[in-house]
């Protein structure tokens, strides 16, 4: 995924973060199916995205590219992944 990519979905996404940090019942339609929210805001992410919600922080979003890249992606348990590919939106 490129650096311009990742810059325009952040932009995109902030408003459905800010509302998702904000009404309880769009957060877990949210977390149950994000790429059905996604689609309905008209945002195209064809990467697997894991969207995760925490206490006193926020959502959080991780995309992995299927297929976007000739390097194998490496193995990594559920710590490291966190470590290493969650961003917060507003780091960008």
């Amino acid at each position: 995924m490129s650096m311009e990519f990742s810059k325009k979905f952040a932009e995109q996404i902030q408003p459905l973060k800010e509302k998702a940090n904000q009404d309880i019942s769009f957060r877990n339609e949210f977390l149950a199916d994000p790429q059905k929210i996604l689609k309905a805001h008209q945002i195209d992410c064809r990467d697997k995205i894991t969207v995760e919600y925490y206490q006193n922080y926020g959502m959080y979003f991780a995309i992995e590219p299927f297929g976007n890249s000739n390097e194998p992606t490496p193995k990594s348990t559920d710590d490291s992944f966190k470590e290493t590919h969650f961003m917060d939106c507003h780091q960008l």
